[in-house]
């Protein structure tokens, strides 16, 4: 008879597969319940599993989940801010299992929907707390077999005195364990294991893959289980008087030793099997989350389900009863478009200065409430009016086809301006007007230079083209008296030169 020792599951063997699907696992923490289970009304128990009945059947064709019951709670109760990441943990429950055996494929998965509009990513270690409580018979039903066929040679009175009735009673609640217990088993997955999935409604929702830290855990409890068992078997001596080997080695070198084998090292086609045959009892996951709702609601509702992969979709999550509803503070979210939009508007007032748009969109940065950011976007535009005021002044008073009097018609319109638009059009009328006054002294000036009989063409060309160019009465007089000179002093000239003839 081969005894194998207990080992225990390295952290090199926990990285195991399962069907193609890598699922790292923390080390777990698992252990057998001994003695009967309490399930719901919808289950029954005996040596050979667990049966639902046909009423738990109908309810899992509803709404696909794998348990008839899911309740999700958060452990927020302030309101989230939006357009911020805030840490959430998520639990979600299931219990009342459902019959899924017509779409037993694919893998087991916790599931958290979030509205369109709302991210969610893990952001922690995710725990896993479940209760299997059945199917597991394909497994265990040969060690419990060969083990009752031990109990009917030893449970007596004669062989108790050899044996010692502490390990025949030993042996019997053991027995009672495998038939009926109920395997727990706590274990963690990592957060990177988690996925993101975004639906055709726009929701997301995130999926955590809960069967394979699950074979890897029970592996773990079945094979202590089975060590302590093994253990006990080869601590019985009967001194000879009966032969226990018939029923013994069959027991220990061909199901238990290379089954616990199996279970230690958590991998292969037995730990596979676990999670394959195993039905769930009572399964709590809390998913460490970041949630960032973008504010356009005040509440968004999380929806939480346990159900096979292929049966996630809008219509799970539609009929789904696990739902916790999370505040949300939109006074943030009307803050920052307010301050998006105030920053905006500062940078398009053009008359400001760089050095005063930084300075007003520092105070709009700065700004803890609505009104106060109104307040900034007030005085930003006040001094852009101000300062557009200004430099109509000096654009105004550069004009050349005004005179003084003309320029100061539209100099004194300026103040009045309530607007940058209404300033941009008094200067662009300036720019088309022309001075009245001024029109009138350059006909005069020109017909008085034509008049002039002693200047020549050439002269007179040229003089006229200088009171064209004048901009104020002053240059038109300058030039009229420039060429009332000249035409003076050909006259004399030309009178001297009649005289010496």
């Amino acid at each position: 008879m081969k005894k194998v020792g207990k080992t225990l599951v390295s952290s090199v063997q926990r990285k195991r597969m399962y069907k193609a699907k890598k699922m790292w696992v923390i080390a777990g923490v698992v252990g057998l319940a001994f003695g009967g289970v309490t399930l719901s009304d919808f289950v029954s128990v005996d040596q050979n599993g667990v049966h639902i009945t046909q009423r738990t059947a109908e309810a899992a064709a509803v709404d696909s989940q794998i348990f008839s019951d899911v309740d999700t709670t958060a452990d927020v109760t302030n309101p989230l801010p939006a357009n911020q990441a805030t840490d959430v943990n998520f639990t979600v429950t299931g219990s009342g299992v459902a019959d899924v055996a017509a779409v037993n494929t694919g893998s087991r998965e916790v599931a958290l929907q979030v509205p369109a509009g709302t991210d969610i990513t893990a952001n922690g270690p995710i725990s896993v707390d479940v209760a299997v409580t059945g199917g597991l018979g394909t497994i265990l039903d040969p060690i419990v077999n060969g083990l009752q066929g031990v109990l009917n040679i030893i449970d007596n009175p004669v062989t108790k005195l050899l044996v010692g009735s502490s390990v025949v009673d030993n042996l019997n609640a053991t027995l009672d364990n495998l038939k009926n217990g109920a395997i727990t088993a706590q274990y963690t997955i990592d957060p990177s294991e988690a996925t993101v999935t975004t639906l055709p409604d726009g929701s997301q929702y995130l999926a955590v893959n809960i069967d394979g830290g699950l074979g890897t855990a029970l592996s773990q409890t079945l094979s202590g289980t089975l060590s302590d068992l093994l253990d006990t078997l080869s601590s019985i001596n009967l001194l000879g008087i009966v032969n226990l080997d018939p029923v013994l080695s069959p027991l220990v070198d061909n199901l238990l030793t290379p089954l616990i084998s199996e279970l230690t090292t958590g991998t292969g086609d037995t730990v596979n099997q676990l999670v394959d045959l195993s039905i769930l009892g009572s399964t709590t996951v809390t998913i460490p989350t970041q949630v960032t709702p973008d504010g356009t609601q005040d509440s968004v509702s999380v929806k939480g389900a346990i159900a096979r992969s292929e049966l996630i979709n809008v219509d799970l999550f539609a009929n789904s009863a696990g739902t916790t509803p999370l505040q949300v503070d939109t006074t943030g979210a009307d803050l920052a478009t307010a301050k998006a939009d105030a920053t905006a508007a500062i940078d398009a007032m053009k008359y400001l200065t760089d050095e005063e748009k930084a300075d007003y969109k520092q105070q709009v940065a700065d700004a803890t409430t609505t009104d106060a950011i109104d307040a900034v976007v007030a005085d930003a535009t006040a001094q852009n009016l101000a300062n557009a005021k200004d430099w109509a002044t000096g654009e105004i008073n550069g004009l050349t086809n005004l005179d003084d009097t003309g320029k100061q018609t539209y100099l004194d319109q300026l103040p009045d301006a309530a607007t940058v638009e209404e300033v941009e059009q008094i200067v662009e009328n300036a720019r088309n007007a022309t001075g009245t006054d001024l029109t009138t002294e350059k006909a005069d000036a020109t017909a008085a230079i034509d008049a002039m009989k002693y200047l020549t063409d050439e002269e007179k060309a040229d003089y006229k083209q200088q009171v064209t160019d004048a901009t104020n009465a002053d240059a038109i007089d300058a030039v009229v008296t420039d060429a009332t000179a000249q035409t003076w002093l050909t006259q004399r000239t030309g009178r001297q030169m009649r005289l010496m003839v």
